[in-house]
């Protein structure tokens, strides 16, 4: 049942609780969802399968893009994609009174010192994550691993199977 109109979504999937106001989008739920067969869609960079070019769309954008997710969290170093997750972090991590850590050196805000000492590195030029096959050097490990996946095509699966093969390593800062 909605808060606004009173009624409830009338066509409901017969594998979840899921409910929608129109069968077209029930039908690409179930499909989406619960036909794993369906999935046909494949990405040009990895080996996943999707049932959508929507989502393959959102795969490629989050995995292999490059690109900075655009929502920052104001109180700490957190990024996503969307605005929604965004929210329900600051709502998870930062509802209590946390403590508020302002940087020395611009406006920055965050929520511990740990984050201050990461957010820090990018004031002083310092990269402590190397790419041992070209050497090329990040501040964050997560352009690092970016930087690995578009550059030198690795794909998730051998990323997440040994990443350290591919040469990661954190500098000592010296």
């Amino acid at each position: 049942m909605t808060a606004h109109s009173g009624k409830e979504k009338p066509f409901r999937c017969e594998h979840c609780p899921y409910k929608a106001w129109e069968r077209s989008e029930v039908i690409r739920h179930t499909k989406t969802i619960h036909e794993k067969n369906h999935r046909s869609i494949s990405c040009t960079h990895c080996t996943r399968l999707f049932a959508t070019r929507r989502q393959l769309k959102e795969h490629f954008l989050v995995t292999h893009s490059g690109k900075e997710k655009p929502f920052a969290c104001h109180l700490c170093d957190f990024k996503a994609w969307k605005n929604i997750p965004l929210q329900r972090h600051v709502s998870r991590v930062h509802k209590k009174d946390h403590q508020i850590i302002p940087c020395p050196q611009c406006d920055k805000l965050v929520a511990t010192k740990h984050q201050l000492k990461r957010h820090l590195l990018c004031h002083s030029g310092f990269k402590p994550y190397s790419c041992r096959m070209c050497s090329s050097t990040y501040k964050d490990s997560s352009n690092l691993k970016i930087h690995v996946k578009n550059i030198h095509k690795i794909t998730d699966e051998q990323w997440k199977d040994d990443w350290k093969m591919y040469g990661i390593y954190k500098n000592s800062g010296e």
